[in-house]
């Protein structure tokens, strides 16, 4: 069963080609994709012809003039052939098993419309500013005005219930008002928890005009929708609440979670203050120095930060650059191996955690090297906080022997000990709670006693 894609474009051509690849690089591979060149003046019109010629699936169409996005996407609406369509915007990317993904899930629940939770990244799509979550229940017209949640290159619509549709010729908001004009025949759309866009904001793209976006949504409560002025002003409000929320991740256990994170390490940092000294001054006494291990690693959105221990093994050159030593013993000074046991050694991550670049609870964060590996898997993970403790720390507080004990530590942690831990921090990054976190406290409390 095949599956139409809309793609307008307009002089797009410093993302185009990572946007038609993921289409290309869809698992699904049955899909037409209509890319509708808005009168571009970059090299975006040679990019699609380009890649045209080597795939028959995609279907080019260059307007003659520029007439924005909704002129754009009713252009690429006369060659939808087939029941499902989706739409992909110029500069957003797809994971290479949404259409799989999506048409299996709509076909499940049956709903005319379906969106999914997507990542938003910076211009780059090197870090990840946030991860919108949807919830899976169904949305209709008064659910849906008030708020944005359906984000159009996540959605899938099918065409069979929903029948022809048509964008409202407007710059901005015209996938808004679709929405809008789909739910209020009776409509409604279903969402689906599994991240498979990633959203490329940029402040210059007439979407990133948040001014201008609100401005755009009182005139559809008030010229389209012809709503008075108390009933536009309520849904309004409804819409700046939600979009507030959305923007700064205020939603469920994440702000009250950073709040305990910033009360606990700072009382934390007090009370440990003079035990800090002592260790200090029983590294420098006996080891000389560096006092303090500092080494990158990556945090939540991909984020690179320096996380900062107690040193416990012997300096040798690069050692801190991401070395893999894991199962070296021999290295482990004196005073180390007792801070290990201890765990005293991460006493200063406190200083991470008052910093926000840690928290108490999360996954543990890795060097670089390692969140190359399973990339798709690590990309769900680093939508939260790393943290000093998790239930994969606990699991495998003995990790170090079963390392000493391997021919090869490095091969043995990739494939044995690695996506182990990977399920245990996506099981965390998927909803993290307080009544979890403070299971996991206690439990890695417990593990300590229990190793001493």
């Amino acid at each position: 069963m095949a599956i139409d894609i809309i793609m307008p474009v307009y002089n797009s051509e410093s993302y185009l080609y990572e946007t038609i690849y993921s289409v290309i690089n869809q698992s699904f591979r049955d899909w037409k994709l209509i890319i509708v060149d808005d009168c571009s003046t970059d090299k975006s019109r040679d990019i699609i012809l380009s890649v045209a010629s080597n795939d028959t699936r995609i279907c080019p169409v260059f307007l003659k003039e520029n007439g924005g996005a909704a002129v754009a996407r009713n252009e690429g609406l006369k060659y939808v052939t087939n029941q499902y369509l989706c739409f992909i915007d110029s500069d957003d990317v797809w994971l290479n098993k949404k259409l799989d993904l999506q048409l299996a899930f709509i076909k499940k629940v049956k709903a005319p419309i379906i969106y999914t939770s997507y990542w938003v990244y910076d211009e780059t799509l090197t870090y990840q500013k946030t991860l919108i979550k949807v919830a899976p229940k169904k949305v209709d017209y008064k659910t849906y005005l008030g708020n944005t949640i359906i984000g159009m290159s996540t959605s899938m619509i099918d065409l069979k219930q929903t029948g022809a549709i048509k964008f409202h010729n407007i710059r901005m908001r015209q996938d808004t008002y679709l929405w809008i004009t789909l739910l209020k025949k009776g409509n409604y759309a279903t969402g689906m928890d599994e991240p498979l866009v990633r959203y490329r904001f940029r402040s210059s793209s007439i979407s990133g005009n948040k001014k201008k976006a609100m401005r755009m949504v009182w005139y559809l409560y008030r010229e389209l929708e012809k709503f008075s002025v108390p009933k536009s002003a309520y849904f309004f409000s409804k819409y700046l609440f939600n979009a507030i929320k959305k923007h700064f991740n205020l939603n469920g256990y994440a702000p009250f979670k950073r709040l305990l994170d910033f009360v606990s390490s700072t009382l934390l940092i007090i009370i440990f203050a003079i035990p800090m000294v002592l260790i200090a001054m029983f590294i420098l006494i006996t080891d000389g120095k560096p006092i303090f291990f500092h080494q990158d690693r990556v945090g939540k959105g991909k984020r690179i930060f320096k996380i900062k221990k107690f040193r416990t093994m012997s300096v040798i050159k690069d050692a801190e650059k991401g070395r893999f030593d894991a199962g070296s013993s021999f290295r482990v000074t004196t005073i180390g191996k007792l801070l290990r046991k201890t765990k005293l050694d991460e006493i200063p991550q406190l200083i991470n955690v008052w910093f926000g670049e840690m928290s108490m609870v999360g996954p543990r964060p890795e060097v670089e090297r390692w969140t190359k590996i399973y990339p798709e898997r690590w990309e769900k993970v680093l939508t939260v906080t790393p943290g000093i403790t998790d239930k994969a720390s606990i699991v495998f507080r003995n990790e170090e022997e079963l390392l000493a004990k391997s021919d090869n530590p490095l091969i043995f942690y990739e494939k044995e000990i690695l996506p182990k831990k990977l399920d245990l921090y996506e099981q965390y990054a998927k909803q993290p709670t307080f009544l979890n976190d403070v299971k996991i406290l206690f439990g890695t409390a417990l593990a300590i006693i229990k190793t001493n």
